[in-house]
């Protein structure tokens, strides 16, 4: 019987996600980056096709703001001008910080996850920073091209479901049911790619393009198996909400409690106090979860990546119909 790389992955990452504090802090950034699997794309998808598009909230705002512009002429003063000057550089150097930040944790993640795979001992945070940063450029290049490749495939379901509330033919229905599917397959792939190719960069130390070339390589040598761990990761992902929404309803279910003493007292501090307390707690609690679950999840990637680069993995699936047929 082959041996459970997968069971071995979920383990394995675990012990680095729940051992490892250290790495939380980078596990939090990382994850505004979007996981690693599958979730993110059907997110951006369903999405598109529940809105009619992605498109409009963004593409019309220059328009929004030239008719604002020609309506209500701007008409400050110079301190105010210099004002806003510096409001708009506050944030866009924020906004620049706080990529990098992720860009490298996510890297710094990725050679934890690499380094305990391989030592079985707690990696070095600072060399981890240190990786993130080398391959910093890399990162932000595949991290771009993916979001892009996948704003495009949802613009495009949008469009579709556009067209179908617009008409309600019936080959139309067919036709964007058809283009839904392959979006989503499309998307897959492209989410796999990016995986593979972040973690030749980090792990292996390739250039982008060598990176993105081997990436593909190993999805076509392992397709079957890529979608197995996309459906693994999917699962986690759905468990990780779940837990958030328990979380919310242990949290807040005091609030209760001071709900009746509002309306036994009168008093509507009680309740505004509850909020204010239960909201802070799980602001907390959902932070330290999302920066846990990041790590566990790029984890599980980097493990069975290493596995399938190194040795090869065979499909469990196939493994099973194999055996079996065999029998």
């Amino acid at each position: 019987m082959q041996k459970s790389f997968y069971r071995e992955a979920l383990k394995n990452s675990w012990q680095l996600a729940s051992q490892h504090k250290l790495l939380w802090i980078f596990g939090f950034f990382a994850a505004f980056l979007g996981q690693m699997g599958v979730l993110e794309l059907l997110t951006k998808v369903w999405h598109a096709a529940q809105n009619l598009g992605v498109y409009p909230y963004w593409w019309l705002l220059p328009k929004i703001l030239a008719v604002s512009w020609l309506a209500h002429p701007l008409s400050f003063d110079i301190e105010t001008w210099t004002w806003l000057f510096w409001l708009v550089f506050v944030f866009v150097a924020f906004g620049i910080f706080w990529i990098f930040v992720s860009v490298v944790s996510q890297g710094a993640v990725v050679r934890a996850a690499a380094q305990f795979d391989t030592k079985k001992t707690l990696p070095s945070t600072s060399a981890g920073w240190q990786a993130g940063v080398k391959h910093f450029w890399r990162l932000l290049l595949i991290n771009i091209i993916k979001k892009v490749l996948l704003l495009l495939l949802a613009a495009v379901v949008g469009w579709g479901a556009w067209a179908v509330f617009s008409s309600g033919s019936f080959w139309q229905v067919g036709l964007f049911l058809l283009a839904f599917l392959l979006a989503t397959i499309v998307g897959l792939v492209i989410s796999f790619l990016a995986v593979y190719a972040a973690n030749y960069v980090v792990v292996e130390e390739y250039s982008l393009g060598k990176s993105l070339l081997f990436a593909y390589e190993l999805f076509k040598a392992h397709w079957f198996v890529s979608l197995e761990i996309g459906l693994i990761v999917l699962g986690v992902n759905i468990v990780f909400i779940v837990g958030l929404l328990l979380g919310f309803f242990v949290i807040f279910l005091p609030t209760l409690f001071l709900w009746g003493l509002t309306i036994l007292f009168s008093n509507p501090s009680f309740w505004i106090f509850g909020l204010v307390v239960s909201g802070f707690l799980y602001i907390l609690f959902a932070a330290l979860a999302t920066a846990v679950f990041s790590i566990f999840s790029i984890s599980i990637w980097t493990y069975l990546f290493t596995k399938m680069h190194k040795t090869g993995i065979k499909s469990r699936l196939i493994h099973h119909l194999t055996w079996r047929g065999s029998k």
